[in-house]
């Protein structure tokens, strides 16, 4: 069997994860959009004059509304990279065979090898 290439993780790996994140980079830098400055919390899911705002404040968990920037920043990072790692793994994971169709080949030859057995394994009860 192959071994399978091992990544060392990194946001560099995702270069439009990098891409969002830096969107929502809080340095003062001068290439910074004119609608956000750095004093912004851009990682507050509502603003004042939005019309969803008393719903989506009212349904957000205590614990994520009372964090600080820095808290949801990292979550948000956070949960971008869980994005974008399940996206570069989905055309690995296609790959990969079923528990069953991977064990049942190998369950009918050890029966076979072991006992001189030939059984019908979706029949058989077990």
């Amino acid at each position: 069997m192959s071994e399978l290439p091992v990544r060392k993780h990194s946001l560099n790996n995702f270069p439009s994860c990098n891409k969002a994140f830096s969107m929502t980079d809080q340095s003062s830098s001068s290439s910074a959009s004119p609608s956000t400055s750095p004093d912004d919390d851009v990682f507050t899911v509502w603003k004042d004059d939005q019309a969803n705002h008393a719903f989506i404040k009212s349904h957000l968990p205590v614990w994520y509304s009372a964090a600080s920037k820095e808290l949801r920043a990292a979550l948000r990072k956070s949960q971008l990279f869980s994005l974008f790692s399940r996206r570069e793994l989905k055309p690995l994971h296609q790959k990969l065979m079923s528990v069953t169709a991977f064990a049942e080949p190998l369950l009918e030859k050890a029966l076979i090898k072991t006992f001189d057995l030939r059984l019908d394994l979706h029949k058989t009860i077990w």
